[in-house]
């Protein structure tokens, strides 16, 4: 404070009066806040640490977004707040700072896909596609390494596991989270089936490790059911591939494929033979007229035996063959022309010829 005198001179018609009175100019109780900073940053859910240099003996108030007495105070709410110091002479000053409040990165793990199939897949972790708010990534730490990992790292089949992240910002803010990736392998194993006639067909069955949602079978398949008309006394090869869907973190649908094979060797029936004579003379060799080399996969329809004349004399029944007679009256020794029809897997097998009767 500093003091000045002041003196009063009256003059009254020769009288005079004289009177003194002295000042006192009082110094302001002039403080600042953070050193004289203009502002102050730091991260959500940080402490702000508003100090200023007022003196300990003045009345001093904070206002602004928070409130408080002293001569430092702590905030968590961005905006401008203002110390007023009140000293014992009654002075009053007032200084401001302005409290900035930076974003921490906020991460949505639900973006990246946890499912990993079984061959050679793989998923690629870009932090920035973590953001779900507006901040700049400076830097990227993966797995609770030391060492930044750059904008995006690899994770493949068969790395399970969770991992943490960790996200500084521009600004010097982190932000953290987990992702967890599972690998699913299907594992489809065929059941093999060794043979198959040509013409037929024969159901597959395919083993695998988790649930699929789809098979697709190939060549010549419905459904699971293969049809043996592509080569005859040959192998083939038959394919699956085993699709199962699978729902990720973000509820969207992926498919995983595995595929296996296996052959079939596809055989063909051989055609049924008629002899060219026959002898029904009791002795028990050669007494009925039949096709031989009848295949259990072949169905004998069509057997009829005619004489020279043209007429009927034996049509198969689902008997063992014409025994040389009609009616139970022998036949004589001649040439007799038969008719055959076998319904073989994939086709009709049909012949005509003659035959010998031989007593």
């Amino acid at each position: 404070s500093s003091s000045t005198m002041y003196i009063v001179n009256l003059d009254l018609t020769n009288c005079s009066v004289a009177d003194t009175m002295n000042i006192t100019v009082n110094s302001l109780p002039v403080s600042s806040i953070n050193n004289g900073a203009p502002s102050a940053s730091v991260c959500e859910g940080i402490l702000a640490n508003l100090i200023s240099n007022a003196n300990a003996s003045w009345l001093n108030s904070w206002s602004g977004p928070e409130t408080g007495t002293g001569v430092a105070i702590d905030v968590l709410t961005p905006g401008t707040y203002t110390l007023t110091s009140t000293d014992a002479n009654g002075c009053v000053s007032t200084s401001t700072i302005n409290v900035i409040v930076n974003e921490n990165p906020s991460l949505d793990p639900s973006v990246v896909r946890n499912i990993l199939c079984c061959n050679d897949d793989n998923v690629v972790v870009t932090f920035q596609d973590l953001l779900t708010n507006n901040v700049t990534i400076a830097e990227a730490f993966w797995d609770n390494s030391a060492t930044p990992s750059g904008s995006s790292v690899t994770v493949n089949s068969g790395e399970d596991g969770t991992y943490n992240i960790l996200l500084v910002s521009n600004d010097g803010c982190e932000g953290s989270s987990q992702v967890s990736f599972v690998t699913n392998c299907i594992n489809p194993s065929i059941q093999d089936v060794d043979s198959v006639i040509y013409g037929g067909t024969v159901a597959y069955v395919v083993d695998t490790d988790l649930p699929v949602d789809e098979e697709v079978w190939s060549p010549n398949f419905n459904n699971n059911v293969f049809t043996a008309t592509t080569v005859a006394n040959e192998f083939e090869n038959i394919f699956v591939d085993a699709t199962a869907n699978y729902t990720l973190n973000d509820g969207s649908t992926y498919s995983c494929t595995e595929s296996d094979s296996t052959t079939i060797f596809i055989f063909s029936v051989a055609d049924p033979e008629m002899p060219n004579a026959f002898t029904p003379n009791g002795d028990a060799v050669n007494n009925r007229l039949f096709p031989v080399n009848i295949d259990i996969n072949t169905t004998l329809s069509v057997f009829k035996v005619y004489n020279r004349w043209g007429e009927l004399v034996y049509e198969y029944n689902n008997d063992n063959g014409w025994d040389g007679t009609v009616n139970g009256i022998a036949q004589p020794e001649d040439v007799y022309h038969y008719y055959l029809v076998v319904d073989k897997t994939a086709e009709q097998f049909i012949s005509s010829g003659t035959v010998t009767l031989i007593r």
